[in-house]
């Protein structure tokens, strides 16, 4: 059996540690956070496992934006600040 090169290595790491990045991020955010960004919590954490980097990249590119946005906090009411 052949030996990974350094550079082969670095790449096959990269190649599975982002999508498991991305499922355990994904699986971390709350389930309400989903449901207000109109996105399937299942859907996306299924599609990295099955297509590992592809779909760890277009969780990563886009929809972890819009799901992380309602994770904020809401805003102070200003009203009722002294």
């Amino acid at each position: 059996m052949n030996e990974l090169d350094p550079i082969e290595a670095v790449l096959l790491a990269v190649f599975l540690l982002v999508p498991l990045w991305g499922v355990v991020d994904a699986a971390r955010i709350p389930a309400d956070a989903w449901e207000k960004a109109s996105r399937s919590k299942r859907f996306w954490v299924g599609i990295q496992i099955v297509t590992l980097y592809i779909g760890a990249v277009a969780y990563i590119a886009g929809v972890r934006r819009d799901v992380r946005f309602f994770l904020a906090p809401p805003a102070p009411d200003w009203e009722s600040v002294d």
